[in-house]
């Protein structure tokens, strides 16, 4: 009768634990585009977070102490050029001007170009990951908890022998 009520009470505890794993949710917040601004080669990277949904808008002005300036160039996150209309659109001023105000529709990289040279970019992800959810500690213990039940039949199958 005994090992009749460790079996249960194993089999209780791995289910009720194993309920925190199943149940963890990854957390949510805002979501947002990225718009990274590059003024000329070399210059440091400005990375503005627009909330998504919101005509939140993004105005960018070219420094005249770096030269005669060009115009502006918009490119998606992956480095392929992007569309006026579909992936960001333009509030005031033109590409060839400066300032120029633009809402932003997806993750752009926004460069200014000066003396008649494109401005390069290497954008790396170099934010943090957001920890994994779930609590691997209940996973070790199951893992325990299902091994000595293992243990119990095993050891039950050789006292009835």
């Amino acid at each position: 009768m005994k090992k009749v009520f460790a079996v249960l009470l194993t089999i209780a505890l791995v289910m009720s634990l194993g309920m925190s794993v199943s149940a963890a949710s990854s957390p949510e917040g805002v979501s947002y585009y990225k718009v990274y601004v590059i003024d000329g080669q070399g210059a440091d990277t400005e990375v503005i977070k627009v909330p998504v949904g919101e005509d939140a808008t993004i105005t960018a002005n070219a420094d005249p102490s770096k030269g005669d300036f060009d115009k502006w160039m918009f490119y998606k996150a992956d480095g392929s050029a992007a569309v006026e209309g579909k992936d960001y659109e333009i509030v005031s001023g033109t590409a060839t001007g400066s300032p120029i105000t633009i809402i932003p529709l997806c993750n752009l990289i926004v460069t200014a170009n000066y003396g008649g040279k494109i401005t390069e970019f290497d954008i790396t992800n170099n934010e943090p990951t957001s920890p994994q959810t779930g609590d691997n500690t209940v996973v070790v213990l199951s893992s325990v908890m299902m091994l000595a039940l293992a243990g119990v039949v095993v050891a039950k199958k050789q006292l009835a022998k």
